[in-house]
C-alpha cells in the first residue's frame, strides 16, 4: 500500500512537469527588432512608436503600455478617399514566422498624455505583452523619420 501511495504523487508530479515544458515550448517566441519613435514638438503630449515583430508560433500582441505615456494603444492607419483613418485595434495577429513591422503609414503604437516631448537621440521602454509570449519589454530609440519616409 506505501508503494502505491509514493507512486500516484510521482506520476502526477512527473505528468505536471512534462505538461509545463510542452506548454512552455508552445508557448514560442517574438523576436523584436528596430524600436523606434517619432521626435515631438515641446508641448504635443501625443507621440507615435514603431516595432518590427517575428513570431517563432502564431500569436497575438494584445496591449502594450509605457512610463512615459499615460496609455499606449495600437491604432491602424488608412488612406480612404484622401483621408486619413485612424482606428484603434484591440490586438495584432503575428503569423508564424512572418516580419510584422509597425510604420508611420500603417499600424503604429499612439503614446497618448506624454510626460515630458520625445526629443531626438533619447529612448524609452515599451512594455508589450503578447497572448502567447507574455511580456516582453524593449528599448525604443527616439529618432527623426527618415526623408523617404
Amino acid at each position: 500500500m506505501k508503494q502505491r501511495l509514493v507512486f500516484v504523487p510521482t506520476v502526477l508530479l512527473v505528468s505536471f512537469m512534462a505538461w509545463l515544458v510542452c506548454a512552455h515550448a508552445s508557448n514560442g517566441d517574438v523576436r523584436i527588432a528596430d524600436a523606434w519613435a517619432s521626435p515631438t514638438p515641446p508641448g504635443i503630449t501625443v507621440g507615435a512608436a514603431y516595432v518590427s515583430f517575428v513570431a517563432s508560433a502564431t500569436d497575438r500582441l494584445i496591449g502594450a503600455s509605457s512610463p512615459i505615456a499615460e496609455r499606449v494603444e495600437m491604432h491602424s492607419m488608412t488612406m480612404d478617399g484622401g483621408l486619413m483613418r485612424m482606428r484603434p485595434l484591440q490586438d495584432l495577429a503575428l503569423p508564424a514566422g512572418k516580419m510584422v513591422k509597425l510604420s508611420p503609414s500603417g499600424t503604429h503604437f499612439m503614446l497618448i498624455g506624454l510626460k515630458q516631448p520625445l526629443k531626438a537621440g533619447a529612448q524609452f521602454q515599451l512594455q508589450l505583452k503578447f497572448q502567447l509570449a507574455g511580456e516582453r519589454s524593449v528599448a525604443v530609440q527616439v529618432r527623426a523619420q527618415p526623408a523617404s519616409g
